[in-house]
């Protein structure tokens, strides 16, 4: 709750459906839904060299240790209420949430660094973690491990991974047709580097003239806020200085961006004959 300070949060495990209670077996939105995810899951798998029997065992397994983690999972309702999210943990207790797993060294390792807290946001989740995370689980656990792997690099990994990811999107929103590879390849690459993409589009179509004209229009309403706040009357001194202080520190922002998040300069693509691909370098992004 100190907007001064950053923290570090700790929520659960994802889930593939969307909602906790999806996974109840007297959910009839989730007997809608469950086959759909489950044929999808099984053809990552089958994409990704199994047979049909391995790949359902797998999904099988994965499925068993989800329910767990649902069972622990709040509703997107409950989600939404921010009280239950505050639950500051420090790293002392931390190390002795499990017996099986160093989240405290984990932490450490994964930042830099030893923080003296961290946020909870799902305490009914980490209360459980080792009953989720016990020994007895984990042929479960690691069969769910490698779906998620699957699901979230499933779009990188070439079209016999994207396909059935597209097929249920298409079940889900009632599109006719497939999107084609074109789209697809351009929906990846727009979202790794949208800055750049938008910067190019809007030097290209809308072109540093028009961007020059907006700043000075805008420059101009600001300087006519600032004389009209100065002159008002009704408006205490301390008033007026904060309002005018308020315009001189904000950004505009037109068009494009000057300059790309400084990220980008850290991309270092390796081509498909050097032996890169879609994955690998997204990976190292």
């Amino acid at each position: 709750q100190d907007v001064t300070r950053y923290m570090i949060h700790a929520d659960g495990a994802d889930l593939c459906l969307p909602d906790p209670a999806f996974y109840e077996e007297s959910n009839p939105v989730g007997s809608f839904l469950r086959p759909l995810f489950d044929n999808m899951h099984t053809k990552l798998f089958i994409a990704a060299g199994a047979t049909e029997e391995e790949a359902l065992a797998e999904v099988e397994r994965s499925n068993a240790f989800e329910a767990l983690i649902a069972a622990k999972t709040p509703s997107a309702e409950e989600k939404n209420d921010s009280s239950v999210k505050n639950n500051p943990m420090s790293m002392d207790d931390v190390a002795h949430i499990s017996e099986n797993i160093d989240l405290a060294a984990f932490i450490e390792a994964l930042v830099g660094t030893r923080p003296d807290s961290i946020n909870i946001v799902n305490t009914a989740f980490y209360d459980a973690f080792d009953e989720i995370y016990a020994p007895e689980h984990f042929e479960n656990m690691k069969s769910w491990m490698k779906l998620h792997f699957l699901t979230n690099a499933c779009m990188t990994l070439g079209e016999a991974f994207q396909a059935p990811v597209y097929e249920l999107n298409m079940l889900m929103s009632g599109a006719q047709t497939l999107a084609d590879q074109d789209e697809m390849d351009y929906t990846i690459a727009r979202a790794l580097f949208q800055d750049v993409v938008g910067q190019y589009y809007g030097r290209t179509y809308f072109g540093e003239d028009a961007r020059e004209d907006i700043n000075s229009i805008i420059e101009s309403a600001m300087d006519i806020y600032r004389q009209r706040i100065a002159e008002k009357g009704w408006l205490s001194e301390a008033t007026r200085k904060m309002a005018i202080r308020k315009l001189d520190k904000m950004s505009v922002r037109v068009g494009y961006p000057e300059h790309l998040p400084s990220v980008y300069a850290l991309y270092e693509i390796t081509t498909a004959e050097e032996g890169g691909t879609l994955y690998t370098n997204q990976k190292a992004f």
